[in-house]
């Protein structure tokens, strides 16, 4: 998949023992067609120590952070996540980017 947007929102945690920088990716449509929104959100997730050190280099060029724009190229996959509430799981769609399976490029 190759999404091509704005960041927001980043973070920086763990998923499970792995390190994760994770943000928002905004996409914007230019003639939406009537009753569609005019743009949408994509959560990428970048794996890997190394990979999110070269992401967030500042004078080294990438520097993943609020409000640049990149392009993510990476692997669509549905992430489950259980709501207590509802005693369901709801899937939700993630752009996983791992070195070797994606790339991020800042514009």
């Amino acid at each position: 998949m190759l999404v091509l947007g704005q960041v927001q929102d980043v973070q920086q945690g763990y998923v499970f023992e792995d390190p994760v920088l994770q943000f928002t990716l905004v996409t914007e449509f230019e003639n939406p067609s009537p009753g569609d929104p005019d743009r949408d959100y994509h959560t990428v997730r970048l794996y890997g120590d190394d990979f999110i050190a070269a992401a967030k280099e500042v004078d080294g060029v990438m520097n993943v952070s609020e409000g640049k724009r990149v392009m993510v190229s990476g692997r669509l996959r549905l992430v489950p996540q259980f709501e207590a509430s509802t005693n369901k799981y709801h899937h939700h769609p993630v752009v996983l980017v791992h070195p070797g399976g994606g790339s991020v490029q800042s514009l």
